[in-house]
């Protein structure tokens, strides 16, 4: 039950961040890079829970892309 929990609170988080890089709602776009880290990795970690090895290797993607993004857009604020 837990995690499930967990697995929508990480959904939620990638749609929110779809959401925002999509739309002009928000300008604040590193929030965006933030939730979709967020989301991504708390996904990872329940699909490991539960065994779903093809969820880990894509959500765990999605999270080194998310860092990697996350790292280049800190690297261009400075």
């Amino acid at each position: 039950m837990i995690v499930q929990l967990f697995s929508l609170i990480g959904a939620f988080a990638l749609l929110s961040a779809f959401f925002i890089n999509n739309t002009e709602v928000i300008k604040n776009k590193d929030r965006a890079l933030w939730l979709n880290f967020v989301g991504a990795f708390i996904l990872t970690i329940t699909a490991y829970i539960e065994h779903q090895y093809g969820f880990i290797v894509l959500e765990g993607s999605w999270t080194l892309i998310s860092l990697h993004s996350i790292v280049k857009y800190l690297r261009r604020k400075k």
